[in-house]
């Protein structure tokens, strides 16, 4: 699996996100560099536990949805009459 990597963009608010979540629930002042270092943490040894989830409910979504299509083409089948 290759690694996901977030754009700058993304990757500042997370890091923002981490501080005010610090500063609100634990009343307590989290560095930039802190979380920074939290966020990279968090990437590599937990997200990928929420990505795999995401692949496992995209499969299943996708399984649910062909076996309808089949189904439905099924029915949709012509025969001709019989003599």
């Amino acid at each position: 699996m290759s690694k996901v990597v977030l754009g700058k963009e993304d990757r500042e608010d997370a890091v923002r996100r981490l501080r005010a979540y610090f500063e609100r629930e634990r009343g307590e002042e989290l560095g930039e560099l802190g979380a920074t270092l939290l966020f990279e943490f968090l990437a590599e040894e937990i997200a990928p536990h929420f990505y795999n989830r995401g692949l496992a409910d995209a499969q299943s979504l996708v399984a649910r949805f062909t076996d309808s299509l089949d189904a439905d083409l099924e029915a949709a089948k012509v025969f001709p009459p019989r003599a």
